[in-house]
């Protein structure tokens, strides 16, 4: 994590709830390029030329967006990027591995937690319901007759399944993670708050209760001054009956 800390540039630094969702970004496009040049050579082994191909710009995108984080330093674009890169990817690996039965679906559900990461609920639920668009798409295509050809082998699909779930299960636990986290933070904020009101209730009540004692004497007196006042001014009256 303080290595993906390290590549944030400084306008992001200050914030940390900031910082903890650019670095899992970060990690998560660190692993995608791990995991694409890892397949381009097992793709090339199985003459999956187009899925070589698509591995190769998945590097290329990967290593793209570190590079337009560091010089736009804008979170709209940077986050515009890494989503429609992932799309792109996603939907040409599931066109060319069996549509809505490809192992790339993982990285298709994967879009929707890390849009909630990166962007406020408007824009994540923007990217969610495309996501979805083109699932249903797929899926309704499928159930209409078109099959998608399957071109991995049993060994390499059986692996790829198994490195796309546990890539998956990584995203989803790291977006719960953030979550926590940012859940725990407020939690201890209004947890604050509600110590300092406290704090301040209990100020006003020993205030009002110091008042309250402290006027009790000079209230006496005003009261006993109005007595002696009333029979003094009444008494020359009863004299006169």
């Amino acid at each position: 994590m303080s290595f993906a800390k390290s590549i944030i540039p400084l306008k992001f630094q200050s914030d940390r709830k900031l910082i903890r969702s650019i670095s899992t970004i970060i990690i998560i496009d660190f692993i995608v390029i791990a995991i694409a040049i890892a397949f381009i050579p097992i793709f090339h082994f199985i003459d999956f030329v187009e899925g070589a191909y698509i591995m190769f710009y998945t590097s290329l995108a990967a290593i793209g967006f570190l590079f337009v984080m560091k010089y736009s330093e804008n979170l709209n674009i940077c986050g515009n990027y890494f989503t429609f890169q992932s799309i792109v990817v996603c939907l040409s690996m599931m066109y060319f591995t069996g549509g809505i039965i490809s192992p790339y679906l993982f990285w298709l559900f994967c879009i929707c937690p890390v849009s909630y990461i990166y962007f406020n609920p408007k824009t994540a639920i923007f990217w969610g319901g495309i996501t979805t668009i083109f699932f249903v798409t797929f899926a309704l295509t499928q159930i209409f007759g078109y099959n998608f050809e399957q071109q991995l082998t049993p060994t390499v699909l059986y692996i790829t399944w198994t490195v796309n779930f546990c890539f998956a299960l990584f995203i989803f636990i790291s977006t719960i993670r953030n979550f926590r986290i940012g859940l725990k933070k407020i939690n201890a904020k209004l947890k604050g708050a509600n110590v300092q009101l406290q704090n301040s209730n209990e100020e006003l009540e020993r205030f009002a209760y110091i008042a309250s004692h402290d006027l009790k004497s000079p209230l006496r007196s005003v009261i006993s001054f109005i007595t002696v006042s009333y029979t003094h001014l009444t008494l020359p009256t009863n004299r006169e009956v």
